[in-house]
């Protein structure tokens, strides 16, 4: 949920594009063993974004031997405080995204991370 308290920018005229950042843990498991993954983000490769636990952000997804990966993934919002602030064009960001792992042969694991604003006033 994505909540200001500045509501100076409520004309349609204000073009003013801003960025959130939401952490998000995530953990999948019944992958292959010791495999490497790509990370998407609705089609769009975020791997720069994600950070394996116990590695850097942006350090190759890669399965253990169980087949289990724990990462943690920094979601970047892009959007126009009028958005925000007003009720109109709320599909902006009132979907869900779908994030999925993808290993070398195109084969995925898809999640869906629900994504909430609401206007403030």
């Amino acid at each position: 949920m994505i909540l200001l308290a500045n509501t100076l920018l409520t004309t349609p005229a204000q073009k003013i594009t801003k960025q959130r950042c939401f952490p998000m843990e995530i953990a999948a498991k019944g992958l292959s063993p010791l495999t490497k993954y790509n990370a998407f983000l609705d089609g769009l490769n975020v791997n720069a974004f994600v950070k394996p636990y116990g590695k850097n952000l942006g350090d190759q997804i890669t399965s253990d031997s169980k087949g289990q990966v724990k990462l943690l993934f920094l979601m970047n919002i892009a959007y126009n405080e009028n958005f925000i602030t007003t009720n109109s064009n709320q599909t902006i960001l009132n979907r869900n995204k779908v994030f999925e792992l993808q290993d070398p042969n195109g084969v995925s694991t898809l999640s869906y991370i629900p994504v909430l604003q609401k206007p403030t006033r």
